[in-house]
């Protein structure tokens, strides 16, 4: 879950302290149990000490996570916060972003995804490249965000292949016990 808060043209991006030059949106995973509004509500909360007020979905967006280099999916939500954001809990930076800024290291998700969305929508500058990468989720099923519109997916259009940690190894053999591809899933 991530909240977009956009305010005079910029996105506020932050930096972990494990990873500080790679920038992300605010956010994280629902705890066990718990509802994605509220992980909405306390991931912004612990990481930049303000809540979103009036979250609205925007989209869902699949790509590889910039630090563990994993496919990952996110809900993005757009929301005004309730105070100035401020970094805490695990940040080592926020910054504000038109996404135009050159040498900004921005995670996949952000860069090739939302930046053009927003762009799309006029909350901010349209980025070179033009329109926005994005699928929406089909009715029929997950389908891949993360290029698969490019042709770099070996996945029947329309389907999602299995995380590396779950597909077979050589020979079709899944990997040996205690060893998994692609890091955490």
């Amino acid at each position: 879950m991530t909240a977009a808060v956009v305010r005079d043209g910029r996105l506020p991006v932050v930096g972990k302290k494990a990873a500080p030059d790679v920038l992300h949106l605010p956010g994280g995973n629902p705890d066990a149990g718990e509802e994605p509004l509220a992980a909405l509500t306390r991931e912004p909360a612990e990481e930049l000490g303000a809540a979103p007020v009036g979250p609205r979905h925007s989209t869902d967006i699949e790509a590889v996570a910039a630090l563990e280099g994993v496919p990952m999916r996110t809900t993005v939500f757009v929301a005004e916060p309730d105070r100035a954001p401020a970094p805490a809990a695990g940040l080592a930076r926020l910054r504000r972003t038109d996404g135009l800024d050159p040498g900004l290291r921005l995670a996949p998700a952000v860069r090739g995804h939302l930046l053009p969305l927003l762009g799309d929508r006029g909350l901010l500058p349209r980025p070179r490249g033009g329109r926005a990468r994005r699928r929406r989720v089909a009715a029929a099923g997950p389908r891949r965000l993360d290029g698969a519109a490019a042709g770099r997916s070996a996945a029947p259009r329309g389907t999602t292949r299995p995380p590396r940690a779950e597909r077979p190894g050589p020979a079709g053999r899944p990997p040996p016990r205690g060893q998994v591809r692609g890091g955490p899933g």
